[in-house]
Order: C-alpha cells, then structure tokens, then sequence
C-alpha cells in the first residue's frame, strides 16, 4: 500500500471499518458501541494500510472550568503524513 496517501487510506479505512453497536444500555433501551470496540476492529486494518493510531488524552483548565482534552493522531509508516483530530469534554453545568 506504499503507493497510497495518508488519507487514501484512511478513506479506504472508513468504507471497510465494522465496529457493529454489540453493547446495551438499559436504562436509556439503546445499543451503542464503545471506544474499545472501534478500536479493536481498527487494528486489523492499521496493519493492512501500515499506520498507527495514538490517543492522548490530558486535563486542563479553561476559565476556570476542567475539561479533558482529546487528541487521536494517525501516522502513516510509510511517510511522514500525520493526522490529529482534538475534542474536549466538561462535567455538567451545575
């Protein structure tokens, strides 16, 4: 796959990727799927486009409030071509 970009890729990975919602919540009656599950069904296909997935996450304060920030990076192995998405989250308002 060394002739592939990053996010050819990673577009090859989003159509090929199956993480079913296999985990049930009662209270709210739903199916939902976790992070441990996505990532478990992304590895066989790291492996088959030769990239790496890496997630950070750190706490920090914004106007007095802490937050955690997410970070997931994918490098590919085959260039120096990375991606990074950030997200935070927050307790609830009070």
């Amino acid at each position: 796959m060394a002739d592939l970009t990053l996010k050819q890729k990673l577009m090859r990975v989003q159509t090929e990727l199956k993480a079913p919602k296999n985990l049930y919540n009662s209270f709210g009656k739903y199916n939902y799927r976790n992070a441990e599950g996505i990532l478990e069904a992304l590895k066989p296909l790291e492996a088959k486009y030769n990239f790496f997935t890496v997630l950070i996450d750190d706490i920090i304060e914004v106007g007095g409030r802490i937050y955690v920030r997410a970070t997931a990076s994918v490098h590919d192995c085959e260039s120096d071509e990375v991606f990074s998405a950030v997200a935070m989250a927050r307790e609830a308002s009070e």
